[in-house]
């Protein structure tokens, strides 16, 4: 889907991929793993109870020497609006290179070959600055 300059292949992958997690509608039932993931994370709260914890992400948490639950609550928590600037930054600069392009409204299937293609761009923009201050220099 990175490569693709073709949009409704794009879509048509997309679509087909989230199939692979849980149904979407009633034709793929044959593919819900649904009850398997809810018994994993039975399993998991079964476990952390048994040892001890309060919740599977209490023990996660503990396991993987951070102080508590609350302390990773409260880093995202501290983080969460940096990451939201970051992220919207982000997409504006991808907006205006789709709408150069030719792609008005961003859809899911065009985020990664947007992303692919802005950074070839750029790239590609570096290096003939490069090339050009090298030149300047001989």
């Amino acid at each position: 889907m990175t490569k693709s300059p073709c949009r409704s292949l794009r879509q048509r992958l997309f679509e087909e991929s989230r199939l692979q997690c849980g149904p979407s509608d009633a034709a793929s039932k044959d593919y819900d793993n649904s009850a398997i993931t809810q018994e994993i994370l039975a399993l998991r709260r079964e476990k952390a109870l048994f040892l001890g914890f309060k919740s599977c992400q209490e023990y996660k948490v503990q396991k993987r020497f951070a102080a508590s639950a609350d302390a990773v609550t409260g880093l995202y928590n501290s983080l969460m609006p940096m990451a939201q600037r970051a992220a919207r930054s982000d997409m504006q600069l991808l907006s205006d290179f789709a709408l150069g392009i030719g792609i008005e409204e961003i859809v899911p299937w065009d985020l990664s070959y947007l992303v692919t293609e802005y950074e070839k761009n750029t790239i590609i923009s570096i290096l003939k600055k490069f090339v050009n201050i090298l030149t300047l220099s001989m």
